[in-house]
């Protein structure tokens, strides 16, 4: 089942249209708090197609997103870097959340080096704390696009700073988390887990994986995230991207790009790239 925002609700996805639903949570984060089997129980209030109604991101702001560094095969040896033992994690705040179409803004701090990498989200259903890896699917309530945006001169200048506060910042900038279009529950998808993952920038293919080239899968990087931390509904596994980031060959991002995350069962993400502008206004003069 794919669940949407839009506009004018939540909505399931109906062939080439949407079913907007007549409930009163705000994103499918709350859904998925009341109960996912909602979606399919409350009433109709209109069917659309996606034209009519403009998507935005499926949570709206998630209380905790977990960055997972490096757990493509591919991407390791892109990078030259050891297949690490444990998986390696760390969070940002709900913050950086943007939708479908929605701008990834350069930002005035660091906007020279700015990356994408898509990735395959995860987004979990219900409260979960010391799950184990066998138990792991069923606390998760989806997967969705997303775009782990990162500002890789912050992100270097961190690594080789021990303690340094930036490798968070690299990846925390506002609108630097673009997910979506929808949220496709997991009885949507065979396990063992395989589906395809392409990102691409104005039109031409720079990165392609699979699920099965996971260096840690699904269930155990909830399984070790929830050790730590209590993971909330509409809270965001970001599972590692991909070979074929901008910063192997040299190519960042710049204004007026279109980066597309394409997840197969998912949908695509697409988001333009765009200067900063300042919304504050001069002031006005002494008289």
């Amino acid at each position: 089942m794919h669940l949407y925002r839009t506009s004018q609700g939540l909505a399931r996805g109906d062939g080439d249209g949407l079913l907007l639903l007549d409930v009163p949570y705000p994103d499918v984060a709350a859904l998925f708090e009341a109960g996912t089997e909602r979606a399919l129980t409350a009433p109709v209030r209109a069917r659309v197609a996606f034209d009519e109604v403009d998507l935005l991101a499926p949570v709206v702001r998630p209380c905790r997103i977990v960055v997972v560094g490096l757990n493509y095969r591919a991407h390791a040896a892109e990078t030259g870097a050891e297949i690490p033992a444990e998986p390696a994690f760390f969070c940002v705040d709900g913050g950086p959340v943007v939708g479908p179409g929605d701008q990834i803004v350069l930002p005035p701090a660091a906007p020279d080096f700015v990356d994408y990498e898509g990735e395959v989200g995860v987004v979990i259903a219900r409260a979960a704390y010391n799950v184990p890896v066998e138990d792991a699917w069923s606390f998760i309530g989806g997967l969705t696009c997303v775009n782990d945006v990162s500002a890789r001169d912050l992100q270097a200048a961190a690594l080789a700073e021990a303690g340094s506060p930036g490798l968070g910042f690299s990846k925390a900038m506002d609108t630097f988390k673009p997910i979506g279009p929808a949220v496709v529950t997991m009885e949507s998808f065979s396990l063992p887990l395989d589906i395809g993952l392409t990102t691409t920038v104005n039109g031409e293919t720079q990165q392609h994986g699979r699920t099965t080239d996971l260096i840690f899968g699904i269930p155990n990087l909830v399984s070790a995230v929830s050790r730590m931390v209590t993971l909330q509904p509409g809270d965001l596994i970001c599972t590692g991207t991909p070979s074929g980031i901008g910063a192997a060959a040299g190519r960042f991002l710049k204004p007026g790009d279109v980066v597309e995350v394409m997840v197969e069962g998912v949908g695509t993400l697409s988001n333009r790239v765009a200067t900063y502008q300042s919304i504050t206004e001069p002031p006005a003069p002494l008289s």
